[in-house]
């Protein structure tokens, strides 16, 4: 079994690092961390947060080397961005829930209701997904 430390190290090896801004290199190795604990785990497990990295990036592509992408894999699913940039500009996909096997991935959905009156009172959209254990 992969200790966390040679894991960082095939993780840096493995992905281009002098490519890599810094900001994706901790997010690399955040999601290398949540890789490990999740494999510790004999049952479903879904990885869920702001990822700060497009669905083009080495972290996403880490993350979906193990894991499935419920924005991707659900039939019935929003297209809406998760990263709204408070209305100014084109908004991207920055959040994600990543799950494993033994799951099935129903509903995925990105919230744009109004919070207070406020049409967007975070840069960033809440996310949902609706599984169901096989």
């Amino acid at each position: 079994q992969m200790g966390i430390i040679e894991a960082f190290g095939r993780l840096l090896a493995e992905s281009g690092f002098a490519a890599l801004s810094w900001r994706e290199v901790v997010m690399l190795i955040v999601s290398c961390v949540l890789l490990y604990l999740a494999s510790q785990f004999d049952c479903p497990v879904a990885v869920c947060g702001d990822f700060n990295s497009d669905m083009t990036s080495a972290v996403y592509d880490k993350m979906t080397g193990k894991l499935s992408d419920s924005r991707t894999d659900a039939a019935s699913r929003d297209s809406y961005p998760t990263f709204n940039r408070f209305g100014e500009g084109m908004g991207t996909v920055l959040d994600y829930i990543f799950f494993s096997k033994g799951t099935e991935i129903i509903s995925y959905r990105v919230s744009t209701a109004l919070y207070g009156g406020k049409v967007y009172p975070s840069d960033h959209n809440a996310i949902t997904a609706e599984f169901r254990l096989k």
